[in-house]
């Protein structure tokens, strides 16, 4: 089972001691060799999302913190967003991270957002696919690819097969019997509408 979650302690020992062992993922996200410490970790991502004007959660499966995925640049008058997100590289090509940016991709869709980018570089040839997948526009930038998603493009991926009803007070917001962002709650009830995958 995949969901995303704020990152709470659990999490955050679980990405720090990740980051730590995992040195393909340290290369490729720039840390090198450098150990990076619980504090450090929760202090930058702290400040990040208050720069960035961020949402950042951890990738969960099996009960474990595998990776990282945000929802950041948020801006309400252009309802637009960008993605980004990481994954241990042991995790890779299990599916993980698709079904990850899919939940991402609900949550900005509830935040009224239409479109959402992000910066991919050219030999990172499986996150490109992930966002091909919902036929986003590409655009050749040098090094790197800029990728933008209109969100209305993609309703019809969200159809509905279920509805639970969040009315009785029950938190969480799930898409999938598999897939769920726990602890997301809106600020008013209604019945949800889940895609079986």
């Amino acid at each position: 089972m995949l969901s995303i979650e704020p990152i709470n302690l659990k999490y955050s020992k679980d990405l720090v001691s990740l980051l730590n062992s995992d040195t393909i993922l340290k290369n490729i996200l720039g840390f090198g060799k450098e150990e990076i410490g619980y504090k450090y970790f929760n202090e930058n991502n702290n400040k990040w999302m208050k720069k960035k004007n961020a949402n950042i959660f951890a990738m969960v499966f099996n009960n474990k913190a595998v990776g990282m995925i945000s929802l950041s640049h948020q801006n309400k008058l252009e309802k637009s967003a960008q993605i980004g997100y990481w994954l241990g590289s042991e995790y890779w090509n299990k599916g993980i991270t698709k079904k990850a940016f899919k939940l991402i991709l609900q949550l900005a869709s509830d935040k009224k957002f239409e479109t959402v980018m992000a910066t991919i570089d050219k030999d990172n040839i499986y996150s490109l696919k992930i966002w091909q997948k919902y036929s986003a526009e590409i655009i050749d930038k040098n090094d790197q690819f800029l990728v933008n998603l209109n969100l209305k493009n993609i309703e019809a991926d969200f159809e509905v097969q279920e509805e639970y009803d969040f009315s009785k007070g029950v938190r969480g917001r799930f898409f999938s019997p598999k897939l769920q962002i726990k602890n997301y709650a809106p600020p008013y009830n209604y019945k949800l509408k889940i895609t079986h995958s």
